[in-house]
């Protein structure tokens, strides 16, 4: 075999390679987004679920009234479990996200404490209510700050905002 046509068929190996190794890349990126739409599905519903939560104990403290206080109890248990579903497969943004609007409910449940420790009478409905009241432009903010990093995480490479 010449030196020319080892030269050629060295490059035509090289464009081959170089071929080969562009399908395999995206076929590694359709694999990949396969499978992480069924994660991004997971997170979208446990985000969901959060400020359906969120919602609900924003309602209690506008007015909404139950007279079963576990019910405000399942609430607070619900919120929980859906941030520890945060913290557990929430990207970061969303992880930080949520560290302001937990230490408001956290800030929330003391207040309430001190509420029904100071006046066990006091209706809990009430208490909360009033609790609530207190923080409310803070528990807001923190809201927002992270239905903003949900959006954010949610519609990653989906949306162009």
């Amino acid at each position: 075999m010449s030196l020319r046509a080892s030269k050629t068929a060295i490059a035509t190996a090289g464009k081959q390679a170089d071929v080969e190794l562009a399908k395999l890349a995206a076929e590694v990126e359709r694999v990949s987004r396969e499978f992480s739409e069924p994660e991004r599905s997971n997170r979208q519903g446990t985000y969901h679920q959060l400020l359906a939560v969120l919602m609900r104990m924003r309602m209690f403290a506008g007015g909404y009234v139950s007279e079963d206080q576990s019910v405000y109890g399942t609430t607070i248990e619900q919120f929980n479990v859906l941030v520890a579903g945060v913290h557990l497969f929430g990207r970061r943004g969303v992880r930080d996200g949520l560290g302001p609007l937990a230490a408001e409910i956290e800030q929330l449940g003391r207040r309430l404490m001190e509420l029904t420790t100071a006046d066990p009478a006091e209706p809990y409905p009430r208490a909360f209510a009033q609790a609530y009241a207190e923080r409310v432009e803070q528990i807001d903010d923190a809201t927002y700050t992270l239905i903003e990093a949900m959006r954010a995480d949610i519609t990653r490479d989906i949306l162009d905002e």
